[in-house]
């Protein structure tokens, strides 16, 4: 059963109509049914759990049974085709802007190109996917936050934590409101003035910073100092021979 929720604005690009459910499947599943059903594009999903939420790759978003944030938002594309691979990491600069801004959390980072970071360890992560609707291009962006639980005595112990277990308590929607005003806030910008930002605001939350890190493109493995992000969102790195652009791969 859904539960439309008051928005506390007249939200332009997300957020207009936004529904809660206690409990799915995924919540990206849920939203493209809400889409095909005549749903504006900007129609988001909130829930309190699911059971076959996905991450990149085709892994698995581990619910931990205590209180999360699960939420898929839609939106119409405004970049170029090109592009459009940088908008998880946008997403999640918003998330961390928010976090650190408006929740007062310390230590909270982003790990290019869709992942949040506590303290060194994945508190939360985003998945994109472009889909038509009535033949209509839509982005579909999938959420996950861990607002508390434990990862102790479990294989994700040393990879995955959750605010509470460092003693931070978040009210989900006052996050979720505050997040959806931001990203409005953002994309109200011209194009231009929102690589401008993420630039700015990667190099303040990137959690390898001034560090030497290694990634694996493919069968190649590359290592290097992160430095930033080109206009398409690529990662950019510095070896001692050349800054490499680079739109995908594994850290190591």
């Amino acid at each position: 059963m859904f539960t439309k929720l008051q928005a506390p604005h007249n939200f332009t690009h997300v957020g207009s109509a936004t529904y809660y459910i206690d409990d799915c499947t995924s919540t990206q599943d849920i939203l493209k049914n809400l889409l095909s059903e005549n749903n504006p594009i900007g129609t988001a999903v909130i829930a309190d759990r699911q059971s076959q939420g996905r991450g990149r790759h085709g892994n698995t978003w581990v619910d931990t049974g205590q209180t999360q944030l699960f939420t898929s938002i839609s939106l119409k594309p405004t970049f170029p085709t090109r592009q459009l691979p940088m908008i998880n990491l946008l997403i999640a600069l918003c998330a961390v802007e928010v976090l650190n801004t408006k929740c007062n959390i310390d230590r909270i980072h982003v790990k290019w190109p869709n992942d949040i970071y506590l303290n060194q360890k994945k508190v939360g992560g985003i998945l994109s996917e472009l889909i038509q609707i009535k033949k209509e291009t839509t982005i579909v962006i999938g959420f996950g936050l861990n607002l508390s639980g434990s990862f102790k005595n479990t294989p994700l112990e040393n990879k995955a934590t959750s605010f509470l277990e460092h003693k931070y308590h978040i009210e989900r929607f006052d996050f979720f409101w505050h997040w959806i005003e931001f990203i409005n806030e953002i994309l109200d910008q011209p194009n231009d003035a929102i690589i401008l930002w993420m630039k700015k605001y990667f190099d303040k939350y990137h959690v390898f910073k001034n560090k030497m890190i290694q990634i694996q493109i493919d069968q190649e493995i590359i290592q290097g100092t992160p430095i930033g992000i080109d206009n398409d969102g690529k990662l950019l790195l510095k070896t001692p021979d050349k800054i490499w652009n680079i739109s995908h791969g594994e850290f190591l």
